[in-house]
């Protein structure tokens, strides 16, 4: 259920994406051109083109860079040229040069060619050693492909820290937990001391602790959960504002607020943009630079179908509608893709799984193509589908669910033609995804497979013709119905790894960790859940060169981010009683080290507890008259006490002073505490 998703391990991208529908809706969300390159290409066309030439340099500042510090905005510039002459129109994709192939994680973004002849791809990559490269995809009618020589760039600072707090125990003696991780891949983790800190009573230290050894293994955090506005919907996202952070599109249900556009700072936080006049409504599907200036533009589409509309980006997080919009479609939107179908240089459109192809004008308007897919009739027969180029002729092809898996070859024109089909010995397929899972450099198919009611995934590893083989090996079993399917980097290995999410009460997630020869391990996922009824798009939202997850919260009128972090190290205090009155709001401080940055977790509400009282002299025989004290440190606290035997309070009453005791015989003295703003 996604296309061929794109990440770095190392580095941010203004083009990491899933698309994922759920049981109510389907979306489909692509920051980028979801072509997985495959170089090569058609030899008979490649003939007739002319050479071409890609260079690419790395700036900050308008500086050309060999190394910049952690959270610096670099610009990636690739310039194509067929002979002197500078090329305007066609597609670049910028690469993890270190990779082998120039395919999905290892793609950090595409960019179109603008009419200044160059394209550019703004990230603020993270801490440590990068190396790019810059492709040109070529078009039929004018210019072959190519490559430019790699570009290095050296990153240094500290590594960001997410620092958690859980709480168990009882009131009056509380076991606090605090975790400091971080998405460094490498040990050592995070050292030095954490502390423990109520902040409600004038930041009273609670604890102090010394980190544990750090562990080494993925898992979710929440980063943020910004407020968006009414019931959001479809979500997307790309650098709306071009400062190299990935921001987000929210569809809201809202006439007079259809969209809310996020703006991210690169951390996992988010603020609302300035307004758009927009009043068109739907929801985003995916985002792409439809008129080549450079910025990312969004496809609406409606709840049910068109028509849609084309929000071209003005650069600043703000909106305008494009020429020839809102544009009636005679079948659903969903799902939806974009690539250039036509070999133009000009982004197209894919429409309801293959049914529709629209054929891009280069100003965000379209033209139907000459000839679709009527075969693959409508959306609801065909809910699901992955872009690739599956036989490596440089030219889009489709995978598309329609009770088997169909693939469909393109021909560089708009048009397709039937090719293979796969059955999945497990059961009937469900959802699929495109990525190199097997690390050869051709497009394979992860396949997810329902065999009466019990779930797994299935690969089928590509050979590069548009054929693909059996599967790689054992279905990996699911726990899960999966509606959300996804691929992404989770934990900074440059294997595709693959996110899956069932629809429930919340949104029950598996992440499968890849190994990079086509199987697959589980991560652990702890608490994390997404929002009842999300939609969700993954990406790079902070900077760390691994993928995380926004959703929204239809309920709760929120995205929720959820990032992952490979790095562990822990501190758990026991016996912990707050001060008082009142409930307490107590969070953990890291101060970090000569490696990590400092964080501060969020707060956990602790109830104080009243101390023990005490009571003296202790409860004994004695032989002599006794006066009997009870005391509690607690300032303004009330003792009440039941004495019964040679002397009676006749119940509980306070405490005013010592109880005398001067004949013989038995006492029995009951008592306890009480304050407003204390249990007892």
């Amino acid at each position: 259920m996604t296309n061929a998703f794109r990440s770095l391990p190392s580095s941010p991208s203004l083009c990491l994406f899933s698309w994922i529908p759920n049981s109510q809706f389907r979306r489909l969300a692509l920051p980028c051109l979801g072509l997985a390159l495959a170089l090569g290409g058609n030899a008979a066309a490649a003939a007739t083109r002319t050479t071409t030439s890609t260079t690419l340099t790395v700036t900050a500042g308008g500086n050309a860079v060999t190394s910049a510090a952690a959270g610096t905005m670099v610009t990636l510039t690739a310039t194509v040229k067929a002979g002197t002459t500078a090329l305007t129109t066609g597609q670049v994709d910028f690469c993890d040069a270190t990779a082998k192939y120039c395919t999905d994680v290892h793609i950090l973004g595409m960019a179109q060619l603008t009419t200044a002849g160059t394209t550019t791809l703004k990230l603020r990559p993270g801490i440590g050693s990068h190396s790019y490269k810059a492709v040109f995809l070529g078009t039929n009618t004018d210019a072959g492909s190519s490559s430019a020589a790699s570009a290095t760039l050296t990153v240094t600072g500290k590594y960001a820290t997410t620092t958690t707090i859980t709480q168990g125990g009882t009131i009056g003696s509380y076991t606090l937990t605090a975790t400091v991780s971080s998405s460094a891949t490498a040990l050592p983790g995070p050292t030095g001391q954490v502390s423990l800190i109520d902040t409600t009573s004038g930041n009273t230290v609670l604890a102090t602790q010394a980190l544990g050894s750090s562990t080494l293994g993925a898992t979710l955090v929440n980063a943020s959960n910004p407020a968006v506005g009414n019931e959001p919907t479809g979500i997307a996202a790309g650098d709306f504002n071009g400062d190299g952070n990935l921001d987000l599109a929210v569809g809201l249900n809202d006439p007079s607020q259809p969209l809310a556009i996020l703006l991210g700072d690169g951390t996992g936080n988010f603020t609302a943009a300035p307004a758009s006049s927009i009043t068109v409504t739907g929801v985003p599907v995916l985002v792409q630079d439809f008129n080549g200036d450079g910025i990312p533009d969004i496809l609406l589409s409606g709840e049910t179908g068109g028509p849609f509309t084309v929000l071209l980006g003005n650069g600043d997080g703000t909106f305008r509608v494009a020429p020839g919009s809102p544009i009636n479609g005679d079948s659903e939107t969903f799902p939806a893709a974009a690539a250039d179908f036509n070999r133009d240089g000009i982004p197209d459109l894919v429409l309801s799984g293959g049914a529709v192809i629209l054929l891009g004008n280069g100003d965000g308007s379209f033209t139907q193509a000459p000839t679709s897919l009527p075969s693959i009739g409508t959306a609801g027969q065909a809910p699901t589908m992955a872009e690739g180029d599956f036989n490596g002729d440089g030219f889009p092809d489709l995978a598309i669910i329609n009770g088997s898996v169909s693939i469909y070859l393109g021909k560089g024109d708009g048009t397709f033609t039937a090719g293979t089909s796969i059955t999945p010995s497990a059961g009937t397929p469900v959802a699929l995804a495109a990525a190199d899972f097997n690390g050869d450099g051709k497009l394979d198919l992860a396949v997810t497979v329902n065999n009466n009611g019990n779930y797994s995934v299935e690969i089928f590893p590509g050979n590069g013709d548009g054929t693909f083989g059996a599967a790689l090996s054992s279905p990996t079993t699911l726990d899960i119905n999966p509606f959300i399917f996804g691929v992404g980097d989770f934990n900074g290995d440059g294997n595709a790894d693959l996110f899956l999410g069932a629809q429930v009460n919340g949104t029950t997630i598996n992440i499968l960790l890849g190994s990079g020869n086509g199987t697959f391990t589980q991560m652990s996922t702890g608490s994390a859940e997404l929002p009842c009824c999300s939609n969700s798009i993954l990406g790079d939202f902070n900077n760390t060169g691994l993928t995380g997850i926004a959703s929204s919260d239809v309920y709760d009128g929120i995205v929720q981010l959820l990032v992952p972090q490979v790095l562990q190290a822990s501190i758990t205090a026991n016996n912990i009683n707050p001060p008082g009155p009142g409930t307490q709001q107590v969070d953990a401080s890291y101060p970090g080290d000569s490696h990590f940055g400092s964080s501060v977790s969020g707060t956990t509400a602790l109830t104080p507890s009243l101390a023990n009282i005490q009571i003296s002299p202790a409860p004994g025989t004695y032989t002599t008259a006794q006066s009997i004290k009870l005391t509690e440190a607690t300032p303004g606290a009330t003792i009440y006490y039941n004495a019964y035997g040679t002397v009676n309070s006749n119940g509980y009453v306070a405490y005013t002073g010592p109880i005398q005791l001067t004949t013989g015989g038995t006492e029995s003295i009951g008592y306890y505490a009480s304050e407003t703003g204390y249990a007892g």
